[in-house]
């Protein structure tokens, strides 16, 4: 199961005196008693290094998918109780 997921999202930008919705990619973190979906902080990551710099829509997800994988791992690693991943500790 994941607990790290990537989402497509709406939000609606002001320049000026316009309004335009953006569609823009995020990560959010699962509760995985509840399945509800709260916002990550690492999507400033994907907002600073991806959609900041007028990057499309698909390297915002295909970079945000990246790192959900590596994060996902790291807790796998944890719950299978790896000893290379011994210090690190996690409520998940």
């Amino acid at each position: 199961m994941s607990f790290f997921v990537v989402r497509e999202y709406s939000i609606t930008e002001l320049s000026g005196e316009y309004e335009s919705e953006v569609r823009t990619i995020g990560i959010g973190m699962k509760n995985p008693n509840t399945d509800n979906i709260f916002p990550s902080p690492i999507t400033n990551f994907i907002k600073t290094m991806y959609r900041n710099k007028g990057k499309s829509l698909s390297s915002q997800r295909n970079s945000a998918y990246a790192v959900t994988r590596f994060l996902n791992y790291i807790i796998d690693q944890i719950k299978q109780k790896d000893i290379s991943f011994a210090c690190w500790k996690m409520k998940v």
